[in-house]
């Protein structure tokens, strides 16, 4: 349930940026989206498929949760320095990082 919600904002999201920063045409980045959403459906009926250990799991979370990290720590965190211009938005971006 979880990875429904998350998958639903994540791809709301990408959309938004492919067409009002990428300029990618409406269509294209409609197929794109539904091609990146198949690769969770293939993500998930491929875990269950194998028997994996609780190592492994953990491995792949782990290389997963550091890929997040090098996209928000190299692509958004500059963007979002730019904004912070006072210590009021500075603290709130702060704030909303930890809770996120």
């Amino acid at each position: 349930y979880t990875t429904i919600l998350h998958e639903v904002s994540q791809e709301i999201s990408d959309f938004f940026l492919l067409i009002n920063e990428c300029n990618v045409p409406v269509l294209v980045a409609l197929l794109l989206n539904f091609v990146s959403g198949l690769s969770v459906l293939a993500g998930i009926i491929l875990i269950f498929a194998m028997d994996l250990s609780s190592e492994t799991i953990g491995v792949m979370l782990a290389v997963g949760a550091g890929v997040y990290f090098y996209v928000a720590l190299t692509e958004i965190a500059p963007r979002v320095k730019e904004n912070l211009t006072t210590f009021g938005r500075n603290a709130v971006s702060l704030l909303m990082w930890v809770v996120g």
